[in-house]
């Protein structure tokens, strides 16, 4: 068996996996793992003849990341009897590791990865559109799940996908039409899903996007830019989306309101787990009674109206604060602050213009929409970690020429 694959060009058996499994990403969750598997399994064992050997600092946090997830889901386990659960961790990390030494993928086949991973995005899109014609809340891509979270899928895809538009050379007018079209219809998709995190995040990195190409392009682009920018806002303001009219007068942004009081549980559950945090997956197994005696303590009585406890911690930073202590979330918070500088070293080129703002967008959306939800897990983090992968290849590639 092994010969025979090996008798297939190596390269192209690693590219067909990641497809596969970007195709597959928002719509199932057995394809979209079998698929993982297979590009790991080809990147650490088939491939090594064409793995990039240098090794960066940003490897070293790749490493980090996944041996203190074992160590916090080992330490959950055996001190508070809670699961032993690091697979989401490991799934994206390692997606992440495997495509940042990709330093071969040609322009060519990042445009055919991100066409893969707009087409199965709109598919999935328009098939939860079928099953949510009244639109809104119910609206959500198969396997992402909750409408919030499908709003930040779409988010990722169509920040992506304008960077690509804006900043990418020489592009076919088949490619140039197909970004126009999936970014409009993005923008509309993130509209009426009525999500206020992802519409506002959207709105702020159309701006800056069309912002930096203002400051690049001829003048008579100029005029466009600006065109589009009053059409959009015309539009906010005549006759104003749901959503806009959702964060004039939603109650959730203040008062109290379900997430103060998740938040408030989450802030007594990381003072009882500061260091190594109780494992992932583990949120939903924590009852009141945990908390408990610390807010007695602190407060001199306890009032259960006043906490609440849901799936997860919906905010990133009080995810990776009680799944892994302020261990990992200084090794998250280290990873988007090396890939950032990545993103703004790789600026200066022209070619790799795109990638850099593209993972820019990424560790934006990841880090302000994970105040209110969250963001870096499951398929958010599968897509994000291809895309900053791409952008850590990028650089790795730079390094290895400038080296050699």
């Amino acid at each position: 068996m092994i010969k025979i694959i090996k008798g297939i060009e190596i390269k192209t058996l690693v590219f067909v996996f990641l497809l596969l499994c970007m195709f597959f990403l928002p719509m199932f969750e057995a394809p979209k793992n079998w698929f993982w598997g297979l590009f790991v399994f080809s990147c650490w064992w088939l491939s090594e003849k064409d793995w990039n050997k240098t090794w960066l600092k940003i490897d070293a946090l790749f490493l980090l990341w996944v041996i203190m997830a074992v160590v916090s889901g080992a330490l959950g386990k055996w001190l508070y009897h809670f699961e032993f659960n690091f697979f989401d961790v490991l799934r994206f990390v390692l997606l992440g590791w495997c495509v940042s030494k990709l330093t071969w993928m040609t322009d060519k086949r990042k445009i055919i990865l991100l066409l893969t991973i707009i087409i199965s995005t709109l598919m999935t899109f328009i098939q939860g559109l079928l099953n949510c014609p009244e639109m809104g809340e119910c609206i959500e891509l198969n396997s992402v799940g909750h409408v919030n979270h499908s709003a930040i899928y779409m988010l990722l895809v169509f920040s992506v996908v304008l960077s690509a538009l804006l900043f990418m050379e020489k592009q076919t007018k088949y490619t140039l039409l197909s970004f126009i079209v999936a970014d409009i219809v993005l923008f509309v998709a993130i509209t009426i899903t009525q999500s206020r995190a992802a519409f506002l995040v959207m709105l702020l990195l159309t701006g800056a996007m069309l912002a930096i190409k203002f400051l690049y392009i001829e003048k008579k682009y100029k005029l466009l830019i600006l065109v589009i920018l009053s059409v959009i806002l015309a539009i906010m303001y005549i006759k104003p989306p749901e959503v806009v009219n959702k964060i004039m007068t939603g109650t959730s942004w203040a008062g109290e309101s379900p997430r103060k009081k998740l938040r408030r549980f989450s802030h007594y559950v990381v003072k009882q787990y500061p260091v190594f945090g109780i494992g992932f997956g583990n949120f939903s197994r924590l009852k009141l009674e945990d908390i408990k005696d610390s807010v007695i303590n602190e407060k001199g009585k306890f009032d259960e109206e006043q906490f609440l406890i849901l799936s997860h911690a919906h905010s990133l930073y009080y995810t990776y604060l009680i799944s892994g202590g302020i261990i990992m979330l200084t090794i998250m918070l280290m990873f988007f602050l090396y890939v950032l500088y990545i993103a703004f070293s790789l600026f200066k080129y022209k070619e790799t213009q795109w990638l850099a703002i593209a993972g820019g967008a990424v560790v934006v959306i990841n880090l302000v929409i994970g105040i209110v939800n969250t963001t870096l897990h499951h398929e958010h983090a599968m897509l994000s970690m291809v895309i900053l992968g791409l952008l850590i290849a990028e650089y790795r590639r730079k390094i290895s020429e400038n080296t050699d």
